[in-house]
This record gives C-alpha cells, structure tokens and sequence, in this order.
C-alpha cells in the first residue's frame, strides 16, 4: 500500500462507514417509494433528514460531555513535566495548544473536550498521570491531540445523531404532549382545582387542601367536579391518541437504528486506529504508545471504573470507561488489533530508518 493511503488508511475506512450509512438509507427510502407509487426523489428523503438530524445533534450538543463536571486546571507550576511534553508535541505538529485538566476518574483514562467556541482541551486523570512515565504520557497527549485535529468529537455526534434520527424524530411528540398538559393544568387551576401534571414541579403548589375546610369550598368542588372529569377525560384521549403514534415510529425507529448503530460503532474505531497511526507518527515511538495502552488496560483491569457519570465520554477516552473492546457495538476496537497496527508502523518506521544506513 502506498505511504500516503497506509498513513490515512483508517480515516478513508471511517468515511466510506458513513457513506455506507447514507446509502443504505437511500435504498430503503428508494424501495419504499417504489412499493407506495411515489416519485424516485422521495428515497432520497431518509438520506436528507439523517443529514439534517447529524447536523442538528451537533448544534445541540452541550459544552461539556460530563455536564460541567468540576477539575483542575494543570498549569506549568502544578506539572510542568505534561507542559513541556505538550510543548514539544505542538512544535511538531503545529497545532494550537489545548488546555490541560486533571479529571477525578476511578481509572487510568484520557479524552478531548472542544467547545462551541473551539477551545481544545485534555482531560487526563490522577491515576493516568502517575502510572505512566514522560514518553508514555507524550504517545497519550500525541493520541488526543490527533482527536483534536481530526475534530473527532464534532464527527462522532454527528454520526450518532445520522443513525439515531429515527428515534429523534418521533420523540418530538412528547414535548407537545407536555404543553398540552400543561394546558390541561392551567384551566383546572383557573376553576380552583388541583390536576397533577404529567411530569411533577416539585415547586407547584396546590390551591385546595385534600379535604374542604368550609361548605363554600364544598360546593364549589361540586360545581367544578364536571369540569376535572372533561379535562382528565380529554387529556386522556390526547395521550392514548399519541401514544398509539409514538409506539409504532418508535418500533420502526429501533429498527432503522439497529441498520445504522453498528456502522457509527465502526465509525468510532477506525477514528481510534487513525489517531493511534497519527499519534505513532508525530512522536516516532509506535511501541511506546503500545506500552502505555498495555498499560493503562492492565490498570483498569486491576481497578474497574465504577464512575457511571463517566460512561457518557467512554467513546472519546482513549480506551473506553468499561475496559471492554472490540465488536459490532464497541466504541473501541480490541487491544490486541492496535497493538498490532502499532507493531507494524514500529517495523515500517524501523526498515525506513535502516535503509539509508544500507546505502
């Protein structure tokens, strides 16, 4: 394989996932346009919406994948040996300079982080910065700041949100069914009667006591009775009439998602093979990043992560939260397979450097 297609091999592999996403919706669009008499366009209409949606998942996305979770900002004075490691690595790669934090995870991880504003930052835990030595931290830093450059973050949600549309979409129907209820509530508030919402405030308060305390209030529950039994009554029909729309979209939904979620799993491996490749080549040390996977794999095996907060960004950590890689429905692909993509960079770079000392 020529250098340049070997170096970019894994990336070329994660795009032509997505293409392949977008094409089997495209046929499925196509046959059933076909079998309800539509024009040949209409099967291109599955296809636009997944776009739409990759687009719209992105923009919703919010800033931090730990939902502001607090850490450490790591200056020069708290650890100047990753400062100078991350120096080095922006010399060479001429990349901006993310920011640095120390996370408190229960395991030896690493991820990326690039807000809307694009300011780029790495999150590493305690455990990660002691276990490994400088040049193992450097192939981790090189790993991640090749997840920057690839802007593998924004790609990853947007190729979620391609194969999780059809799920998204009828999901739009609970927040009207919330606004009419809450509809529903004001009018039973206006005739002074208390009709619990579908989602409980916990700050509302109800007007009436749960027995009358005088025969003015008796009568005038009396005369508003009628008027509680229509609203339940019509907010019932309102919920039974969604929810028989919801139910099917959503079954249909999970099958389209079960066509398309395997290829976003892929997806995300391949990226994770093109940053190890990119991360090998910008240090010049493929074993050395090899090692320091081996190792931070041994220290999860040794001290699981028990830290569910942080299974939302095990597809951006450099192995993921559950130690588990490999397979149709993994963020991560299996050790061993970049160990031995490694292995083979390492022996590539090592007949590169020996044959001009041959000439």
């Amino acid at each position: 394989m020529p250098a340049f297609l070997a170096a970019h091999a894994a990336m070329f592999r994660a795009w032509a996932i997505v293409i392949a996403i977008s094409l089997v919706y495209v046929v499925l669009g196509g046959v059933a346009a076909h079998y309800l008499e539509l024009s040949w366009w209409w099967g291109l209409v599955p296809a636009a919406v997944m776009l739409v949606f990759g687009e719209i998942i992105v923009l919703a996305v919010g800033d931090h994948p730990l939902g502001g979770r607090e850490c450490v900002e790591l200056t020069r004075d708290t650890d100047p040996r990753l400062h100078e490691v991350l120096d080095r690595l922006c010399a060479l790669s001429g990349q901006p300079r993310p920011e640095l934090r120390l996370l408190d995870l229960d395991s030896a991880n690493a991820f990326t982080h690039v807000d809307r504003e694009g300011r780029a930052e790495i999150y590493l835990s305690a455990d990660l910065v002691t276990e490994l030595d400088t040049p193992e931290l450097e192939a981790v830093l090189a790993h991640e700041m090749a997840h920057i450059a690839h802007r593998d973050e924004r790609m990853l949600n947007f190729v979620l949100g391609m194969t999780r549309w059809p799920l998204y979409l009828p999901m739009a129907i609970i927040p009207f069914m919330c606004w009419f209820d809450d509809k529903f509530v004001e009018i039973a508030d206006r005739y002074g009667r208390v009709l619990e919402p579908l989602i409980a405030e916990d700050d509302r308060e109800p007007r009436w006591e749960d027995e009358p305390r005088n025969r003015d209030e008796l009568l005038h529950r009396v005369r508003t009775q009628p008027v509680l039994w229509a609203l339940k009554s019509v907010r019932m029909v309102v919920i039974v009439v969604s929810s028989l729309i919801l139910l099917p979209l959503l079954l249909a939904g999970a099958v389209l998602v079960i066509l398309g979620l395997p290829g976003a799993f892929l997806f995300n491996q391949q990226r994770e093979l093109a940053a190890d490749r990119a991360a090998a080549q910008l240090t010049g040390a493929p074993s050395t990043l090899a090692a320091a996977l081996d190792r931070l794999q041994s220290h999860h095996d040794r001290i699981p992560a028990k830290d569910l907060r942080a299974k939302s960004v095990s597809a951006l950590a450099i192995i993921p939260i559950d130690g588990k890689g490999g397979g149709w429905f993994s963020t991560h692909p299996p050790l061993s397979r970049r160990m031995d993509r490694l292995g083979d960079q390492a022996r590539n770079l090592d007949r590169q450097r020996s044959r001009p000392a041959r000439q």
